[in-house]
């Protein structure tokens, strides 16, 4: 759903035909990627009018995105952890050697990347 009202009307944008969003961050105000369960990718380059799902193969649930310029990170379920620098165009999977969930992500510089998951996991 998107507002532009301060929340007084939502109007429905993509229909996720049962898939959960979990994440999503704007990059710039057109330029958006959105997350989910399934290996849900969506991708907005119009402020949101309009969803693309993306095409990367994974049946993973994605928990949680998090871009500081062009250089973006999904974390997931089992460990998952994908990369950008390009802004969302292509995404690599890095491997962490940990099968334990990615919940969040901080990027606080270019190379200084942290990220949380379940069971204590701490990995910088």
């Amino acid at each position: 759903y998107k507002c532009d009202n301060k929340g007084d009307n939502l109007e429905l944008k993509y229909n996720s035909n049962g898939q959960i969003v979990n994440s999503m961050q704007f990059i710039t105000e057109l330029n958006g990627i959105a997350v989910g369960d399934e290996g849900l990718i969506l991708k907005t380059q119009d402020g949101g009018n309009n969803w693309l799902q993306e095409s990367f193969t994974t049946t993973e649930n994605l928990n949680f995105v998090k871009f500081s310029s062009q250089l973006g990170f999904i974390g997931g379920s089992n460990g998952l952890l994908l990369r950008t620098s390009d802004g969302g165009i292509n995404w690599f999977q890095i491997s962490l050697g940990t099968n334990k969930e990615i919940m969040s992500i901080l990027i606080h510089s270019q190379n200084n990347i942290w990220s949380v998951g379940k069971d204590g996991l701490i990995m910088k």
